[in-house]
């Protein structure tokens, strides 16, 4: 389908006044923040966002020392490989943020899992998925074919992992807690670049890139997580933006 590079950015790029266009006239139930300190509980959560990623990058970084050579990536997916992934992702995303909810005695919905506004936040992640594949088969005819078999059944599953649990993290988490203490405009934006840089440690050790050439790779990351962030804003649920996340990243493994 769509391979990393210029046209997917500007593709993503054009989706995010479409976004804003599709959502404008809705009025989304509002997520509940009752927070007794929004400056004191998006500082945590930045917090425990760099713990997280610091975790990550001595992981990552002994690991490909170990093996001596960067960590890679497949196209190949099997069960095992789905396995470790949801396993990762559940060690590494899911669980810091269930235990910070459970100490702090605070409910799902403060991390956009509520059955409030589920089904519009579905509605407009399935609308822009299925936009994204469209287009990416159009330019592919011939990956619709390849679409069929075992290896994209278990690449869903795979990356359904990785946009569930980097959604609830960076979405649920983190941009609602920042947009409670600095507003609707400025948390999506301070989230966004936070999940950018999260993303050099991946860059450097698993598709061996250098510093520069990881910032670079990251910084492109920076519409696409601004359209999340604010599917995530309008629709006030995780549900939309980790479907979508999900799709972007199983459509550029099509």
């Amino acid at each position: 389908m769509l391979e990393t590079g210029w046209l997917p950015l500007i593709i993503i790029t054009m989706f995010i006044p479409l976004a804003w266009l599709i959502t404008k006239k809705h009025k989304s139930a509002t997520l509940s923040a009752n927070f007794p300190s929004p400056r004191t509980e998006a500082i945590q959560a930045i917090v425990l966002v760099v713990a997280v990623f610091a975790a990550i990058t001595l992981l990552f970084s002994f690991w490909s020392q170990t093996i001596g050579k960067p960590i890679g990536s497949s196209n190949k997916i099997g069960p095992a490989d789905v396995a470790f992934e949801w396993t990762f992702y559940t060690v590494f995303f899911f669980a810091p943020v269930l235990a910070m909810l459970r100490v702090k005695h605070q409910k799902l919905e403060s991390i956009g899992v509520t059955k409030k506004n589920v089904g519009f936040s579905l509605i407009i992640g399935l609308t822009l998925s299925t936009l994204w594949l469209v287009i990416g088969f159009s330019t592919s005819p011939e990956s619709f074919l390849q679409a069929f078999s075992l290896n994209t059944f278990y690449g869903l599953f795979y990356y359904l992992a990785i946009g569930f649990g980097e959604e609830i993290l960076f979405r649920g988490y983190l941009q609602h807690r920042c947009s409670t203490w600095l507003g609707a405009t400025n948390g999506p934006v301070i989230s966004s670049i936070i999940m950018v840089f999260a993303h050099l440690p991946q860059r450097i050790f698993a598709l061996g890139l250098n510093l520069q050439q990881a910032i670079l790779s990251s910084v492109i990351l920076l519409p696409v997580s601004i359209l999340l962030g604010l599917v995530f804003l309008k629709t006030q649920n995780v549900l939309g933006p980790a479907v979508l996340h999900t799709v972007f990243d199983f459509g550029f493994f099509l």
